[in-house]
């Protein structure tokens, strides 16, 4: 009668990764938390020129309205120079937060 062969596979434990490395408190400041209030500044800018200029010099809405999206225009530039790939502050990591 014919043996049956028994094939035995050497099973490997993962490695432990390295635990990650946390940012220290200034960089999460300057990495993290200033880029949420960047963009709540920014809000408030576009709506204080939106309403200032309608206020002030009695503009038409849609040219109050264009000057506000031209200001947000500017403020993504300056956001991605700052925080985007390759920039000042940018996060390089590759998780998700």
């Amino acid at each position: 009668m014919a043996q049956k062969r028994k094939v035995e596979v050497e099973s490997k434990a993962p490695e432990a990764e390295p635990p990650p490395e946390d940012l220290g408190w200034r960089d999460w400041l300057l990495k993290k938390y200033a880029r949420s209030w960047y963009w709540l500044a920014c809000l408030f800018l576009d709506v204080f020129i939106f309403l200032e200029m309608r206020r002030v010099l009695h503009t038409n809405a849609l040219v109050a309205a264009m000057a506000a999206v031209a200001v947000a225009v500017l403020q993504f530039a300056i956001y991605f120079r700052i925080w985007g790939r390759g920039g000042l502050l940018a996060d390089d990591s590759d998780g998700d937060d």
